[in-house]
């Protein structure tokens, strides 16, 4: 038997992989999305390069799409595009739900992480983690990539849409740091509590949460004011908070080393309810009257009855689910 080279192996994929790469970014790959009149949701995984279209109607997976990366995030512009990025590419990619093409759309760098879009403004923010900056891609240009730098590994974002300004949750320098919208000017700089991830903007409060210190893990949502500039409350939310939603009125926190759903009141700032759910729960969507949660580890989209505050089901999918998109019917 002749012994094979690990090292050519490793050469030989990584290659293929460029390869994949560079035809996507030269003409684009159209990617196999099945026609549908339901209402579909589009789900990424952080490890596997692959999309997942779930029919809403029957409840199932009908396709699973492969890409040549992975999706780290995702957003929806308009009915007919999506935004994704990956950490592996320099590139963000443009998914276009008309003619089913996948191609890339902006230079911005390796080591995007998340994306926010606002949709008053046209505007996506990006945190990359890798080079610690802060993105604005301006969607009515086709160059027009605005970045600035931050503390040390920024992740998650939050946005202020009365004042246009932009939060920006740092895990490594145990920082929160605010930046205008516009010019993505510095604002100010404060701590919340240490590693933090996991933030969200909702009358003039931040709730925020993440990891805490390494000898003591965090097992708190954090309210912070910033209309007097201090936490002014802590609430127990099992261990550590990762992901927070506001729907209506009510909070959501989502604790991923518990995993675990909360139901908080935005008045009382009291928990009114919890759920156990999958391993590793990361990352949540409303869709109508249900919370949606996907377990990177459990390998499962949750479906919360937000009335009820009930599990009415759960589907598997391919492991390490992620970031969730509403597609809303595929012709």
């Amino acid at each position: 038997m002749i012994p094979i080279n690990k090292n050519i192996i490793t050469s030989v994929s990584m290659i293929l992989y460029l390869l994949l790469i560079v035809g996507c970014q030269s003409e684009g790959e159209t990617l196999d999305i099945p026609a549908s009149d339901h209402n579909l949701l589009l789900v990424s995984h952080l490890k596997e390069p692959l999309l997942t279209v779930i029919d809403l109607e029957e409840s199932t997976v009908i396709k699973e799409l492969d890409i040549p990366f992975i999706v780290s995030d995702m957003t929806k512009v308009n009915e007919s595009e999506i935004i994704l990025s990956s950490q592996q590419s320099e590139y963000l990619f443009s998914l276009n739900i008309t003619n089913h093409k996948l191609k890339p759309l902006y230079e911005v760098g390796k080591g995007i992480n998340e994306l926010l879009y606002i949709e008053e403004t046209e505007m996506i923010y990006a945190t990359n983690a890798m080079e610690d900056e802060l993105l604005k891609i301006n969607l009515d240009s086709d160059s027009s990539v605005k970045r600035v730098s931050t503390d040390e590994h920024p992740a998650s974002m939050t946005y202020d849409y009365n004042k246009n300004e932009l939060y920006v949750a740092n895990v490594y320098d145990h920082s929160i740091q605010s930046f205008t919208g516009d010019t993505l000017e510095l604002i100010e700089s404060f701590t919340i509590l240490e590693r933090p991830n996991g933030l969200l903007y909702f009358d003039e409060h931040l709730i925020a949460g993440g990891h805490g210190s390494t000898g003591e893990l965090n097992r708190n949502s954090f309210i912070f004011s910033l209309k007097d500039q201090e936490t002014i409350q802590q609430i127990e939310t099992g261990l550590m908070p990762i992901d927070f939603i506001k729907n209506k009125d009510k909070l959501y926190s989502i604790s991923h080393g518990s995993h675990e759903v909360f139901e908080i009141d935005p008045d009382t700032l009291e928990v009114t309810k919890m759920l156990d759910i999958g391993y590793n729960p990361y990352y949540s969507f409303v869709y109508d009257d249900y919370l949606l949660i996907s377990a990177l580890d459990g390998h499962t989209i949750t479906f919360i009855d937000m009335n009820l505050f009930e599990i009415t089901q759960e589907i598997d999918v391919a492991p390490g689910p992620h970031a969730i998109v509403l597609l809303e019917g595929i012709k």
